[in-house]
């Protein structure tokens, strides 16, 4: 009697023909196939966008290297040549915040 009652309660399975059937996995391999289409445009793009930031970047890491040389060149030429200018002897011996204010600068309003 058990056995009656346990199937009697069990609901009865939902009936869907092949078309309808067919018609859902299509829609649902369009909607993965769309989803799928959307992130690997988004991905080509985020790709392209990392690429044009690294060589940006190196080019700004080779303009500040030869930045960096082209001040060391200088401060080396000054470390000769300072005392033997009186120009540059002069700019030297003053201290920094009489050099800028004279220049209008942070200090010089």
């Amino acid at each position: 009697m058990d056995v009656q009652m346990q199937d009697a309660t069990k609901p009865a399975p939902v009936q869907i023909d092949a078309a309808k059937l067919e018609a859902i996995r299509k829609a649902t391999l369009n909607s993965y196939k769309n989803k799928f289409l959307n992130l690997r445009d988004k991905f080509d793009k985020v790709n392209a966008t990392n690429t044009e930031y690294t060589s940006t970047l190196a080019n700004a890491k080779k303009k500040e290297e030869a930045i960096q040389d082209e001040i060391n060149m200088l401060l080396d030429y000054l470390a000769q040549h300072g005392a033997s200018d009186p120009e540059i002897a002069k700019c030297l011996s003053r201290p920094p915040s009489l050099t800028t204010s004279s220049r209008g600068g942070v200090n010089g309003s």
